[in-house]
Order: C-alpha cells, then structure tokens, then sequence
C-alpha cells in the first residue's frame, strides 16, 4: 500500500505495513506534482493593513500517480499586514505553490476633524508663539477605523503683532480643518504671568 511520509510524498513499501517496513525495499515514491485550490477562501477583497484570512480555503495536492489529497499544513505568503501592491496569495506544500488573487483597497483619508481644541486659545501680542498642547485632529478613511492624526499635521502660521480673532488652518495630506483663537492687545495693565497662562 502507499504510506505518507515526510513532506507528504507516498511511499509504496511493496504492501507492508509501516510497522513492518525496516529493511523493505521501496518500490515507487508518488510525489507532490500540484496544488489545486478546490474552495476558495471567503475573503477575497481586503482593506490596506488588514491581514489574510483563509477561512473556508480548501487545498488539494495532486500527486504524480494522479492521487489527490486534501491538505492542511501548508504555508502561505504573505503573513504580515496587506498592502494596495499585494495582488495575490501563495500557498505552499512541498516546494510546490498555487496562487489565489485578491484585491487590497487602499486606505485613504477622506475628511480631517478637530476633536478637541488647544488647551489655550487666548494669546497676546508681540512674542507669543503658538501652543498647540491638547489639540486633536482625526482623520476618518474610505475603510477601517478613524484615526488620531495630530502628530502628522502641519498647522499655518499666525500673526501675532496684531490683535482679533485668528483662523489657524490644520492640514493632513491635503485635507484641511481649522479651529480660532483669540490674540489679545498687551497693554501696560497686562501682567507676565497674566501673558504667559493666557488669562
């Protein structure tokens, strides 16, 4: 009979059994020629940063002798998140390879949001600079989850030597938002510590 060895090929021992084949002579070894894929796996369309998923795949090797067997313990590439330059999957069993398309759309921001302003909002005029501390900008995509993106913004430049209401313009890969502040006159009465805590 034929007995499964390493690797998945079979080994005809002239009909012994595997407990009796020490010493027998090996007739013929059926190897691995191709893998067919018999059921496709359920995901086949993925978003940019996700990871495969072969759930429902089903793998049959094709032997020389013409036997087909189902496997399990292949491998496949790639293994790590999915890019938009991913097109397919590849399965391996035995130095032997079959490949299943897929399609990796990609993740694309579509709008900027400023979920939580600056914790000052009030400056004066002349060397104030601009503090930024406690804003946060999200940024929501095509797929997948919204994202906190404030590390990655550029945000314009404000004119501090004169006094009003001042429009601050946030970007993030060409997308815009923008929130206020307030630059108040530093007159006489205005006090340092005043100044500097932006009362």
């Amino acid at each position: 009979g034929y007995y499964l060895t390493v690797c998945g090929n079979i080994v005809n021992y002239n009909n012994k059994t595997p407990e009796t084949t020490q010493g027998a002579d090996v007739i013929a070894i059926d190897k691995v020629s191709s893998l067919e894929i018999t059921s496709a796996p359920s995901k086949l369309t993925y978003n940019e940063g996700e990871a495969v998923d072969l759930s429902g795949l089903v793998i049959t090797a094709v032997y020389e002798s013409g036997l087909k067997r189902v496997i399990t313990d292949y491998t496949y590439t790639p293994t790590v998140s999915l890019t938009t330059s991913t097109t397919e999957i590849v399965i391996s069993y035995c130095g032997v390879t079959v490949s299943q398309a897929i399609v990796v759309n990609a993740r694309i921001a579509t709008s900027i949001t400023i979920t939580s302003l600056p914790t000052k909002t009030k400056f004066y005029t002349g060397t104030e600079t601009l503090d930024t501390t406690g804003l946060v900008v999200t940024a929501s995509y095509n797929v997948g989850d919204d994202a906190d993106v404030t590390s990655e913004c550029s945000l314009s430049e404000v004119d501090f030597s004169t006094a009003g209401t001042k429009t601050v313009t946030v970007t993030y890969k060409g997308l815009t938002a923008t929130f206020n502040i307030e630059v108040v006159e530093l007159g006489p009465g205005i006090r340092s510590e005043e100044r500097r805590v932006g009362k």
